[in-house]
């Protein structure tokens, strides 16, 4: 099978290159090889059959694992199979999935981005410090220069 990865129109860079099912299932690490938003990863088995996960963000920094589960067959044209993505929070697939299937995660996930968007958070990650906003994903040198900022004004006499 053949795994490849693209972000919209433009190709990712993904290792390894090819996977070897054994019984219908792979496991294994994935590097994606560059920073992007949406990108999807794809499979082909050379015959006609494909599968897409569903689209992610890469951002600086280590994943401890990406996971697909297993993937039911058969699987149709244009319809994307979910991919679940686990961090080094170690959260149970069993209780992550149990809260993604209740309706008020939907609500509470609906509530929070329609506030964020009335608060002007127009991408992932947003972050309000003293209320100001500074969007997208910033090296730790742009955070240290904007923290240093806010302690120096709080310490200056009469603030």
């Amino acid at each position: 099978m053949l795994l490849s990865g693209a972000s919209g129109a433009a190709s990712v860079a993904v290792a390894p290159a090819s996977l070897t099912l054994i019984d219908g299932v792979w496991t294994g690490e994935v590097s994606v090889r560059a920073v992007a938003g949406s990108v999807a990863l794809r499979v082909d088995d050379g015959g006609g059959g494909t599968g897409l996960s569903n689209a992610f963000d890469v951002t600086h920094g280590a994943l401890d694992h990406f996971e697909w589960q297993t993937i039911d067959s058969p699987q149709y044209a244009n319809l994307p199979f979910l991919a679940t993505l686990a961090d080094s929070a170690k959260i149970s697939r069993k209780l992550l999935l149990t809260c993604l299937a209740s309706p008020d995660t939907r609500t509470e996930i609906q509530s929070e981005a329609e506030g964020s968007e009335r608060a002007g958070a127009s991408s992932t990650p947003s972050f309000y410090i003293e209320g100001g906003l500074m969007s997208g994903a910033q090296p730790v040198e742009v955070f240290r220069r904007v923290l240093d900022s806010v302690v120096a004004t709080k310490r200056r006499p009469g603030t």
